[in-house]
């Protein structure tokens, strides 16, 4: 499980200019000294950098190196998604599917999980077709779950 989280370090600061601190981030992560990564992080999601916000959200939903919280791992996911990130929008998602963090909200779901769909993001079209078949949270529409 953390060989994954690292891969998704690395994915998500690939897309970031290369500095020293991200670099000192991933290092810190993949050794398992989330509270480091998470302190350098932070100053960079609260200035605004999504990527970095998004990983804020990863840290804080799954508790690494800060107290888990979903409710700040919902307010990050909401800002980064806002800006039209599919993952955070993924993710956001899952969460208003199952009342993590946020009130449980099928038809929140199923708006993020469009948002994401329409970027192309494979994961989120397959969920937002079953909620299609399924009819929760949008109108059932098998047609559109075929596409």
């Amino acid at each position: 499980m953390l060989a994954t989280f690292g891969i998704v370090i690395l994915v998500v600061f690939s897309a970031l200019p290369v500095r020293a601190v991200y670099l000192e981030v991933v290092e810190a992560f993949i050794q398992g000294d989330y509270e480091t990564a998470y302190r350098d992080l932070a100053p960079f999601a609260n200035s605004g950098e999504a990527e970095a916000q998004l990983f804020m959200g990863i840290m804080e939903q799954n508790g690494f190196g800060a107290q888990k919280n979903l409710e700040d791992t919902a307010n990050w996911y909401q800002l980064v998604g806002s800006q039209g990130n599919p993952d955070a929008q993924y993710n956001l998602a899952l969460l208003y599917g199952n009342g993590l963090g946020v009130p449980l909200d099928h038809s929140q779901s199923a708006a993020w999980l469009r948002k994401a769909a329409e970027q192309g993001h494979a994961e989120t079209q397959y969920r937002l077709g079953m909620l299609l078949i399924a009819g929760q949270g949008v109108s059932q529409d098998v047609a559109e779950a075929a596409v």
